[in-house]
């Protein structure tokens, strides 16, 4: 079986960037595609899609954490529809995304609720080269849990605060040193999308996302300068008021699908964000098993393979997060049904402050296809004579 150019050229590319990961993603991001980029909204032949996948590390004794046990908790729900033709071989999708992550002892973190748009244009008449822009417009919310009377600390020399239920750690708004439970921002970001039909058996998708394009500034009042409308994302501590911008996320993806036989398939994924000074990049290589079925034959012996688009498809796969963790993948296809299970294993220095405890990920989504069924006009043959 011969390996196509195609692939050790996509791993060049993958291999030439050299950086230093962090967690900060999901391990199954395919299987959150707004969250990649807004591009991803609508691409997809079906009435509309709907999906979610939840992320959750546990640390054993030695992180406080809000009497869950679980230190990372990170859930994802979207929904989207090509809803709108244009010039008969382009569309518009429509969709929206919420992603939230919550961490530690105080339930430190965000949630982001965007309203996305996006624009296929088609290059060619059987739309096998489509090139996308999308935009996510919508709010985040910065929060803590704000009781540390419900937080476990495992550690008996750290005594936590007994004389109210307020966090040493407050979120401050603006300038106006306003202690709370949380700030929430205007957010804006936007991507763009290559898909390509190569032939029957290939196709590749490369794209590129930049999120936080107006940082963490609040509209609220007019009247307030640009210092004073950006709100203060990172934790106060002890009433500190210093004004922080969030810095933009870019995001670079790319996936290549083969057809290696009538059963078997090869997907090799690549993802690279940076986030200020901080880079993740993520290779992972996908297989895919069809369950065809066989002719049934007289004489006992092995039929022809039954060609079947919609046969179950079972994926397995390796990634590694470059500089920190192996992941391990598995998946089931169904028609237009997708599940996914992903899990983490740490090989940096942080398994020991993990304790050797992995992310474990769940993921589905689903493309329902509602058609209206034609009206055929009845029609009265008379017959001749």
């Amino acid at each position: 079986m011969r390996i196509p150019k195609t692939i050790i050229l996509f791993f060049i590319l993958c291999f030439s960037i050299n950086l230093v990961a962090q967690d900060r993603h999901f391990t199954l991001f395919n299987f959150a595609p707004l969250v990649i980029n807004p591009a991803y909204t609508g691409a997809y032949e079906g009435s509309f899609r709907v999906g979610g996948i939840y992320r959750g590390q546990s640390f054993a004794n030695n992180i406080p954490t809000a009497g869950t046990g679980i230190v990372y908790r990170t859930p994802n729900v979207f929904i989207d529809a090509p809803l709108l033709n244009v010039r008969k071989k382009d569309w518009v999708g429509v969709g929206g995304n919420i992603y939230s992550d919550q961490a530690g002892a105080f339930d430190l973190g965000y949630t982001t609720i965007h309203g996305s748009a996006a624009y296929h244009l088609a290059l060619d008449s059987k739309r096998d080269n489509v090139l996308t822009l999308g935009v996510n417009i919508g709010q985040v919310v910065r929060s803590t849990g704000g009781n540390c009377s419900e937080a476990v600390y495992p550690d008996a020399d750290f005594d936590p605060p007994s004389s109210n239920n307020n966090c040493p750690y407050q979120v401050m708004q603006n300038d106006r040193n306003l202690e709370g439970p949380g700030t929430s921002f205007f957010d804006l970001g936007a991507g763009m999308l290559l898909r390509s039909k190569l032939n029957k058996a290939t196709n590749i998708e490369v794209g590129f996302s930049l999120q936080h394009i107006t940082g963490n500034f609040e509209f609220d009042s007019v009247l307030d300068s640009m210092q004073n409308q950006r709100s203060n994302y990172n934790l106060q501590i002890g009433g500190a008021n210093t004004p922080y911008r969030i810095p933009k996320n870019f995001v670079l993806h790319g996936k290549y699908n083969v057809d290696l036989t009538e059963q078997f398939s090869l997907s090799p994924t690549f993802l690279f964000q940076q986030f200020r000074v901080q880079n993740e990049a993520v290779l992972q290589v996908w297989g895919g098993y069809k369950l065809l079925k066989r002719e049934t034959r007289d004489d006992g012996k092995k039929g022809k393979i039954i060609k079947d688009k919609d046969a179950p498809k079972v994926r397995f796969g390796l990634g590694y997060r470059v500089g920190d963790a192996l992941q391990v993948l598995f998946g089931y296809e169904k028609g237009d049904l997708r599940v996914g299970i992903g899990y983490d294993l740490t090989l940096s220095t942080l398994a020991d402050a993990n304790n050797n405890q992995g992310g474990l990920e769940i993921a589905a989504n689903y493309i329902f296809r509602i058609y209206k069924q034609p009206e055929v006009d009845p029609a009265i043959l008379c017959p001749k004579f």
